[in-house]
């Protein structure tokens, strides 16, 4: 007779047999992902000038340099100097002043003195850029063009600095009489 009590030992279970194509639904999976990683190296080296452009260029905000040169003209025009300054990084432009007054800036170059008076770069109203042209080869920079005093197209360079755009060229002014 048996005994509830007392436990006999029994066979080990059988192993169960493998299930067919299990092993090779996991190896077709490790192969695609394989090609995936490799298809998106390619690529990213395919497109490597492109991807850098679109971060160094802060392209997902394509407004930015329109706007930064939008508030220079507006505290130019107002005659905050330090407003002003705050979005420049050309250090060729130095301050322009007349009768003791901030008026704008000057620069001295191969064709002279020019000099950039707020009251020729903007009438104070119309800020509404014309067009913003990115530029990802070599250094990266977006030229705005906004309309002057007198409505002409009136071409500004910015670059990138320190997660701000910063107006590094003006390309305008007059020759100093």
């Amino acid at each position: 007779m048996s005994d509830p009590n007392h436990e006999t030992e029994s066979a080990p279970p059988a192993a169960q047999p493998a299930r067919p194509g299990r092993g090779g639904m996991s190896r077709a999976w490790s192969y695609g992902i394989v090609v995936l990683l490799i298809a998106g190296v390619i690529a990213a080296s395919a497109y490597q000038e492109q991807i850098h452009a679109f971060f160094a260029l802060r392209m997902w905000d394509r407004q930015a340099p329109a706007r930064t040169v939008q508030e220079f003209l507006t505290a130019g025009f107002k005659g905050d100097q330090q407003g002003a300054d705050a979005h420049l990084d050309a250090k060729e432009l130095r301050p322009l002043t007349k009768d003791g007054q901030w008026v704008g800036y000057t620069t001295t170059n191969q064709a002279g003195t020019l000099d950039f008076d707020f009251k020729e770069l903007t009438d104070g109203q119309n800020f509404t850029p014309a067009a913003t042209e990115f530029i990802s080869i070599g250094r990266p920079a977006a030229i705005v063009t906004m309309p002057d005093a007198a409505g002409k197209d009136l071409a500004y360079r910015l670059e990138p600095r320190g997660g701000s755009w910063k107006i590094t060229e003006i390309r305008g002014g007059h020759p100093r009489n």
